[in-house]
């Protein structure tokens, strides 16, 4: 009998589902509302991929919760980043879309999960490209630790534990909260 040389991804594990996924955004929207730093000046700017369902979903929430409207966007990290000939640009890519003007605003970045800290610094780098902000706010689901540069999330839901090895996914279910789902995948 012949070895098969080709690995198989386990399947994804689910590790928190529909009301769990939920009940973390909603801490998240709680932590950043308390903070005070909500206004007519605030922009909420999702990364692309990861962050996009996120935060549209949280921008939702923090305009439900303080009655604000917040301008959103999409920040695309692809011509940005330090890995891109171990990591390539996506198939399907999102681009930069911020519909208002940057400058001297409070931007919140959203992103479903930190490791290393690398999509943080290209997303800056892409920020900084189209204008001058007066702040920059990182908000983040999970920290899965395993930072190699020196970001932290101001907003942060909880920390968690991911082998190396593994890779976390936040799946996103706009239409229904018992679709939300966090899936542990080893590679």
């Amino acid at each position: 009998m012949e070895s098969d040389s080709h690995t198989t991804a386990t399947p994804p594990e689910p590790l928190f589902r529909g009301e769990e996924v939920f009940s973390l955004i909603s801490k998240l929207a709680d932590k950043i509302v308390a903070s005070g730093e909500i206004s007519s000046d605030t922009v909420i700017l999702s990364i692309a991929n990861g962050g996009i369902d996120l935060g549209n979903l949280l921008r939702r929430l923090l305009e439900k919760l303080t009655g604000s409207q917040l301008s959103y966007g999409i920040v695309d990290t692809s011509f940005h980043r330090d890995d891109i000939g171990s990591r390539p640009i996506p198939i399907v890519a999102h681009p930069t879309d911020i519909p208002v003007s940057i400058d001297g605003k409070t931007l919140i970045l959203v992103d479903d999960v930190i490791a290393s800290g690398r999509t943080i610094r290209a997303a800056i780098n892409e920020i900084f490209d189209l204008g001058r902000p007066e702040k920059i706010l990182l908000a983040v689901l999970l920290d899965r630790g395993n930072r190699r540069l020196p970001f932290q999330p101001d907003f942060l839901a909880d920390h968690i534990f991911v082998p190396p090895n593994s890779v976390l996914k936040v799946l996103i279910d706009e239409e229904d909260p018992s679709g939300h789902q966090i899936q542990l995948q080893s590679q």
